[in-house]
């Protein structure tokens, strides 16, 4: 898996390793009664996962949430069986082929990954921040195999979850860079700091832009209607 693909599975901690941390915390008690040896919040969810899947070995969340664990610990042949132990038990549930995509995406296997992550967006029954989450994931993995214009497709269909995200503007806007696109990834970045001020990475982006593509600013204007400080080029609308 590309480096690249790190922030959504920390973007996606919620969908997966979120459940592992909660359970975690459940049993945090019978824990440190049954080991005092301090542990990450990683290893105590891989301990709360694997509690969960031999008390109830049939739940498919259980192993959904095991192989998150697992995979995020680079056990990728321990995530692998257990996120295809969860498709047994569920076919209809995305979240199995997200992680097992994942997997596969991590593993190298490019058309495993893209297949099992585009089941994963296509299927109903998650959250709009789940299909936010794998869409990314299914965009990077295209870029990843040079599919360029699928990727850019299936980013702009995580944004459609939900265009406020800045980090998902993040990596659109690195997207664009990476294909010289620069008004796109500087309209990206400035908005990613309109709907997050705080975020350095997206202000760093349009000092880099502006520095070396000048011309991308006017561009932006012309195109999106949008200064670089975040105001509308027509309405004078105040910015960040």
């Amino acid at each position: 898996m590309h480096p690249r693909l790190l922030p959504v599975l920390r973007i996606s901690r919620y969908v997966l390793i979120g459940g592992i941390i909660v359970l975690a915390a459940l049993v945090g008690i019978y824990l440190l009664e049954k080991d005092t040896t301090p542990r990450t919040e990683l290893e105590r969810a891989m301990l709360a996962a694997e509690d969960a899947v031999r008390a109830n070995p049939e739940s498919s969340s259980a192993r959904i949430k095991l192989a998150a664990a697992y995979l995020e610990s680079g056990a990728l042949a321990s995530a692998e069986d257990q996120a295809l132990y969860a498709v047994r038990l569920a076919p209809e549930d995305p979240a199995a082929y997200y992680v097992l995509g994942l997997v596969k995406s991590r593993r190298g296997e490019t058309d495993a990954a893209i297949e099992n992550l585009k089941r994963a967006v296509e299927m109903e029954g998650q959250l709009a921040g789940f299909y936010q989450d794998a869409s990314a994931a299914l965009a990077l993995v295209y870029e990843d195999a040079e599919r360029w214009d699928d990727a850019l497709a299936a980013m702009d269909e995580a944004l459609d979850y939900g265009p406020e995200n800045a980090r998902m503007l993040l990596l659109r806007a690195g997207m664009y860079e990476r294909r010289e696109a620069w008004a796109d990834a500087l309209y990206d970045y400035v908005q990613a700091v309109r709907f997050t001020p705080e975020l350095d990475e997206a202000r760093e982006g349009i000092s880099a832009i502006t520095s070396s593509h000048q011309e991308a600013v006017e561009e932006m204007e012309q195109r999106f209607g949008v200064r670089l400080d975040g105001s509308f080029v027509d309405t004078g609308t105040a910015g960040f």
